[in-house]
């Protein structure tokens, strides 16, 4: 799910939630999400890169300065040690945050990569 928002870090955020599920056979740790925003022609315009299980809630995204948001979701591990060894067939939820977004952006593209 994308929406925008707006708070003490940017007037404009567009939040992008989400879950991922580990379909492989194995435990993976270090899930991360790549995501880009695109134009209509598909040009990267923005992308950000955050570690699944770090979510913040929308009391804190109102309130909390940028660094700190950004703090929060680059958690390798995710809260409460959520995305370490995600066995299979397990998701864990990711939040993505697009600070002062541009205002044509056509659509965004997600991927998901382990460390491991």
């Amino acid at each position: 799910i994308g929406y925008y928002d707006n708070g003490a870090a940017s007037p404009r955020i567009l939040v992008i939630k989400g879950q991922v599920t580990n379909l492989s056979s194995a435990g993976k740790s270090g899930i991360r999400v790549f995501a880009s925003l695109l134009d209509n022609t598909g040009k990267v315009m923005m992308e950000e890169t955050v570690y699944v299980g770090n979510v913040v809630s929308g009391a804190k995204l109102k309130t909390e300065s940028r660094e700190s948001l950004e703090k929060a979701l680059a958690n390798p591990l995710g809260e409460h040690l959520v995305n370490m060894d995600v066995t299979p067939g397990k998701s864990v939820p990711f939040m993505v945050l697009f600070f002062d977004a541009p205002e044509n952006i056509d659509s965004y593209k997600l991927e998901a990569k382990d460390t491991q």
